[in-house]
């Protein structure tokens, strides 16, 4: 039991002497608070489970840590990509079905508008594969014409150019129903 108690305290002394640079490392990549302790419990229990096999403890947690935050934004930029892209599947598929039924016209004529003219700001590549990615010929926002179906768009393309209307968003910032702009 001994053993065990000195290998704890040597872990403790160890880790005490690592957490500065693991914190400024954290820091460097604005992990949030909730998330970096998340990571670091992880990366703490891999460290147990490996140690036998690590020559250098500490440069293979600082190695292993700025990998992980590369990949946790990677991650989270996905999920933003993924949820632009849902939102505007699903407002478009709204406006359509609103349409359909017999809703008001100016309403989706009005946001297909607002829209389009979010998407002309963007670089005429990424104008032209998102409106061929979420037009439809009815829709207003007229195809560009292009030869490829809008399901063709890589993975990569479609997020380069959801990139790039977000920084749209971003940048223009999004109008209220009485002309302010949301922060």
């Amino acid at each position: 039991m001994a053993r065990n108690k000195g290998l704890d305290e040597d872990f403790e002394s160890f880790l005490s002497q690592v957490q500065p640079r693991l914190r400024k490392t954290l820091a460097f990549y604005s992990i949030p608070p909730a998330d970096a302790e998340t990571l670091l419990k992880d990366l703490f229990l891999t460290l147990l489970y490996k140690r036998q096999s690590i020559a250098s403890p500490e440069l293979w947690l600082v190695n292993t840590l700025r990998h992980q935050c590369v990949v946790y934004w990677r991650r989270h930029r996905f999920q933003l990509y993924s949820n632009l892209d849902k939102a505007l599947k699903g407002t478009l598929a709204g406006l359509q079905g609103s349409l359909e039924d017999g809703g008001d016209s100016s309403e989706r004529g009005r946001l297909l508008r607002k829209l389009d003219a979010l998407v002309a700001e963007l670089p005429p590549s990424y104008r032209n594969q998102l409106r061929q990615q979420y037009s439809q010929p009815r829709d207003g926002m007229e195809s560009s014409g292009g030869a490829r179906a809008a399901s063709s768009l890589s993975a990569k393309e479609l997020e380069l150019c959801l990139a790039s209307l977000g920084n749209t968003f971003s940048e223009l910032g999004l109008a209220t129903e009485d002309g302010s702009k949301n922060s």
